[in-house]
Order: C-alpha cells, then sequence, then structure tokens
C-alpha cells in the first residue's frame, strides 16, 4: 500500500507540474464540470504542489486506536493523502494522548515559548496563548480567505465562534463549530420490552415515570425473576450540553433550568442556569424515582461499570446523547430481542430543547513563529477544493488514497487536521437521507447535490471517500436485513444516524447556546471548585441527602454558598464581558 501511494503521489506531483498544454488533453478537466461554490473555493487556493513544503504540527489521538501494521501516528495513509492532496508534508513534532495528557503537554509548550506551527487547543490555552503573543494574526485572512460558505457558517451563529477567538481586535484563532446533534441527552428505552408489557411509547415525563416503575417491578425481560434494574443516570452529568451517558442536562432543559449553561433572558440579563430555580422540580422527580426504586439505586458509584446492566440485559432505560448506537452493540449481541429507541419530551410551549456544545469546543492555532502563517491557513480552512484540481488522474489519486485510508480503518484522530467545522445541521441531515433513501422520496443524486453545495463544494456524497454517506449506506443495509445485527459493525455506526438522532430532527427542536464562553479572571481560581460544588450538591439532592432540609430549601442553600466562594463575583465578571 505504501508503495502504491508513493506512486500516487509522484504521479500527482508530475501532474500538477504540467503547463497549459494539458488543457488540450483528455486529462483536463474545464470549468464547465464545476459548481459556481467549487469555482469560487478554487478562485482562492494556493498550489503548493512541488515546492517542498512542510510545517510542524502536535495531535491529540485516541490512545487505544489500533494503528493498521506498518503505519505510525508520524507516518500513516491520512499523511499519505494529505501529501497528494495537497503537495505539503505535515511534520507531526509532538503527540500525545487526548484529554489530560495532550492538555499537559500543551501547557508544557506554553510555558516554554515553544509551540509547533499547528495545534488545536482549548478555549483557556487559546487565552493564555493570544496574551502571550504567540499566535498568528489571521483577521485579514478571515475577511479576504475564506469562501462565503465557510464564512456563512459562522454567521448562522451570529458570529459567536469567532467572538470567542478574538483578542485586542485580532482573530488569532480558527474555531470548530460542532454538528448540531453532537450534544444534548435523549431517553433511551427498550422498545421490545415496551411491547412485552403492553404499553405505549412515552410522550412525556409523566409516561416515563409509569413505564420506569412497569421496567424495574414488572418482569419486562420475561424470566420470571426479579433482576431488573432502574433507569441508569450518572453524578458528573447534569449539564445541559456536551451529553454522555447518564447525563440528565436534557430533562433539566425541559424544566427551564440550562445547568452548566449562562443563558440571557428576554431582557438580556444573563444567569448561570445550575443556580435557577427552575432545577428545583427536575430535582423533586428525580429524587422521587430514586426512593421509589426508579433510578439504579447504585448509581452514584457504577462508574466504569455504567453500562453494565444494559449490556447483560437488565436494564431497558437511560440517559444518553444520540450516538449511544456505538455503546449498545454489547446489548444487541448479547440479547437479539434486544431493540432500543430514543425519546425526546417537549416543554410546555411544545419546544424540544437542546443544549448544544460551545461553538468553539476546540480551536485551531498557528503560531506567530510559523515560516508560511498563510500557507497553513490555505491547508486548513480553503483547503484544497477539488475544483481546482485540474486532472483527472490527480482527482482519482486523491480518491483512491482516501478510500485506502478509510478503506485500512485508520482512526480519524491521526489525520493531520481534525478541526470539526460544519452545518449546524449536519448529522440531523443524515436521518433525513436514510429516511429519504429508504422511502424513495430521495435519490441519492439528491443528497449529493444538497450535502456537496452544504460542504463548499468541496466533497461529494459517495460511500467509498465520504463518512456521512458511509453511515447512511450502513444503515440502508441495515434496514434491509432479516436481523438488522447481522453485521453489527455496521448496525453501531448506522443506528446512531438512523434512530438516534430522530428527535433532534423533528421541527419542534430548539437548539440552546450558551451566550458566555470562556473564562473570567475569577473562573482561573474558584470555577473548579464550584463545579465540584455544584455536582456534590445535585447528586445529595436526588439522593435525598439534604441534612434533614427539603430539596427546595437545600437548594436555596447551595446557592447562598456558590454566590459566596466566588459564584457572584463571577456572574459579575460574565456580565461585564457581554456588554
Amino acid at each position: 500500500m505504501k508503495k502504491l501511494l508513493a506512486l500516487l503521489l509522484a504521479l500527482s506531483l508530475s501532474l500538477c507540474g504540467l503547463s497549459a498544454a494539458l488543457a488540450e488533453d483528455d486529462d483536463y478537466i474545464p470549468d464547465s464540470e464545476f459548481s459556481e461554490q467549487q469555482l469560487e473555493e478554487a478562485k482562492l487556493y494556493k498550489d503548493y504542489s512541488g515546492q517542498g513544503k512542510s510545517f510542524t504540527l502536535a495531535k491529540a489521538i485516541t490512545i487505544d486506536a489500533a494503528l493498521p501494521e506498518g503505519q505510525t501516528v508520524e507516518d500513516n495513509l491520512w499523511i499519505d493523502l494529505f501529501k497528494i492532496n495537497f503537495g505539503v508534508e505535515p511534520i507531526v513534532e509532538w503527540y500525545a494522548a487526548a484529554g489530560d495528557a495532550y492538555n499537559q503537554k500543551v501547557s508544557m509548550c506554553i510555558a516554554s515559548d515553544d509551540i509547533p506551527d499547528y495545534m488545536e487547543v482549548n478555549v483557556n490555552q487559546w487565552r493564555m496563548l493570544a496574551k502571550s503573543g504567540m499566535l498568528a494574526d489571521l483577521t485579514d485572512y478571515y475577511e479576504h480567505n475564506i469562501s462565503a460558505a465557510k464564512r456563512k457558517k459562522f454567521a448562522d451563529i451570529d458570529d459567536k465562534p469567532l467572538k470567542v477567538v478574538t483578542y485586542k481586535g485580532q482573530i488569532t484563532g480558527y474555531p470548530s463549530i460542532n454538528p448540531g446533534a453532537d450534544s444534548g441527552s435523549l431517553v433511551w428505552l427498550r422498545t421490545d420490552w415496551l411491547e412485552n408489557l403492553g404499553l405505549e411509547e412515552p410522550k412525556s415525563y409523566e409516561d416515563l415515570t409509569a413505564i420506569l416503575d412497569a421496567f424495574v417491578n414488572k418482569d419486562p425481560d420475561g424470566n420470571e425473576q426479579n433482576d431488573t434494574v432502574g433507569l441508569i443516570i450518572a453524578p458528573d452529568e447534569y449539564k445541559s450540553t456536551g451529553a454522555n451517558t447518564g447525563n440528565t442536562g436534557e430533562m433539566f432543559l425541559r424544566y427551564g433550568a440550562g445547568v452548566g449553561m449562562w443563558i440571557r433572558d428576554e431582557s438580556g440579563e444573563v444567569s448561570y442556569g445550575s443556580i435557577s430555580r427552575n432545577a428545583v422540580p427536575c430535582l423533586e422527580q428525580l429524587n422521587a424515582w430514586y426512593k421509589a426504586g426508579l433510578i439504579h439505586q447504585d448509581w452514584v458509584s457504577l462508574g466504569d461499570n455504567l453500562r453494565q446492566d444494559i449490556s447483560a440485559g437488565r436494564c431497558g432505560a437511560f440517559f444518553g446523547p444520540w450516538w449511544e448506537s456505538w455503546n449498545l452493540a454489547d446489548s444487541v449481541v448479547n440479547d437479539p430481542k434486544a431493540v432500543w429507541k430514543s425519546y425526546g419530551f417537549a416543554a410546555d410551549d411544545g419546544k424540544f430543547y437542546v443544549g448544544m456544545t460551545d461553538p468553539a469546543a476546540s480551536i485551531a492555532v498557528i503560531s506567530a513563529d510559523a515560516e508560511d502563517p498563510e500557507m497553513i491557513w490555505q491547508l486548513l480552512v480553503v483547503g484544497r477544493p477539488i475544483a481546482s484540481v485540474r486532472s483527472r488522474a490527480l482527482q482519482k489519486a486523491i480518491e483512491e488514497a482516501n478510500a485506502a485510508a478509510l478503506a485500512a480503518g485508520l482512526e480519524h484522530s491521526y489525520q493531520p487536521f481534525r478541526l470539526n467545522v460544519s452545518t449546524v445541521m449536519t448529522v440531523e441531515n443524515n436521518y433525513r437521507y436514510i429516511w429519504g433513501l429508504h422511502d424513495g422520496t430521495l435519490t441519492w443524486e439528491d443528497c449529493d447535490k444538497e450535502y456537496f453545495e452544504n460542504n463548499g463544494g468541496v466533497e461529494h456524497f459517495d460511500p467509498s471517500s465520504c463518512y456521512a454517506a458511509q453511515v447512511t449506506k450502513y444503515y440502508l443495509n441495515v434496514l434491509e436485513r432479516e436481523n438488522p445485527y447481522e453485521d453489527i459493525g455496521e448496525w453501531s455506526n448506522g443506528m446512531g444516524y438512523g434512530v438516534g438522532v430522530a428527535p433532534m430532527a423533528q421541527d419542534n427542536c430548539e437548539r440552546l447556546y450558551n451566550d458566555f464562553i470562556g473564562q473570567t479572571e475569577t473562573m482561573a481560581t474558584k470555577w473548579a471548585y464550584l463545579q465540584t460544588m455544584e455536582e456534590e450538591a445535585y447528586t445529595k439532592m436526588i439522593l435525598g441527602d439534604t441534612d434533614g432540609l427539603s430539596i427546595s430549601d437545600y437548594f436555596d442553600k447551595f446557592v447562598d454558598e456558590w454566590k459566596a466562594q466566588g459564584g457572584e463575583k463571577i456572574t459579575a465578571e460574565v456580565k461585564e464581558a457581554l456588554n
């Protein structure tokens, strides 16, 4: 495979070096075969092929993701594809496991004033870099070197991401925009158990109460044993954004409290959702469920065993995000009768509220000392539009290299750039494509045309090279099979898009964003403590461990303490920053 890719690279470089005489050749692709959007992107692109260009970068990788034999973090099929596509060599200066290890390494680089040409950081790390003058000024590039389609993605959410990465009037980072359904929690239920018990699908939390009672007390699996457990929740998953298994954040939003979110009201006044009194009835409901045995009685101590009872067929209800299908493989393999479905319940105003991940959760930064910051911007933001590739042979080489990386199962974290700048509706669109293709209301050509336009005219909706198309095909295959679990890989990858995301793909879904993103001065020293205080208080209220006080009175006591320990000062700083 490496030899093939080396040949492809040599071919692509030679093709790029051909003169205008190539225009007379059958290999040349004329303007007429490209869309207007493609051509707009192509006008911005600078070709670096054959110039011997390179840049250094740092990588956060999924440490347990296997590398195919003969490949390394520094030298793999994604790196080969990058070279073929751009004619530029990405040099991995260092890498670390995503999470704490990577963040520690970034902090060390900042402290030593020695960062690579390119890396991806969080908001706090970006702020330290910006204050230290270590970042390239990208303001002019945003004005003159970005396509209208990509610029619109920021404008569609009021330029919130750009405001996050602006320091003293200069834009010094390129922020991520996460797809709309990458956040928010849902209620997952075993619908085969609903059928066993003659229960209808829930439309509200009142319906869910009756279902949880039946799942715990009425032998839903029909084994004549009292061995099923209640709803799975987690003691560190209360926030209404960035859901993982056990997250109750959507339930708090149903009651009008955006836990962990800074939200402005109609008058423009900002407040922290975790101290809103709207959280009280939600905490009271969770406490009532726990006392009645409808929540897993060991939920506080499950830890790494959070999904154990789900996989073993003892639990039929839990909170989690749309992508839980990746975690449900063991459940359906262990019990092929298991059928899972996600639900989202509307608030009194008829809307299903979803707390969105911060639109600048990850930020791409370019070093002020980079030899050619404009080149790195070009590679990251403009990319190489397929319209700028005038050779059919080179286009084929790029497509084949991409297909080779996908076929090898090479984990995406090994790609040089992993920043996600996407349309808000990306994942929900996959849901629409799947069912439209299945029902015959859409064709692959329809999906390709829309997807191609939404993605700046640089990627076709092709299962051989596009992950979104690939997972769409996976679930269409699943729907055609008598046994949906026959290919568990296709089911796990596709089911989240075909079933999991359904509540977020409905017209009544209302997406909520944090109105403040970042860190104030007092947050730097107080926020970690306040977060711990918040999690402990919420856990105690759900358990009923409230020192003899009612949940309402204990909540007020928690809020007073939160304010006294720095929360009130932080709120004032947030208001000042927003103003």
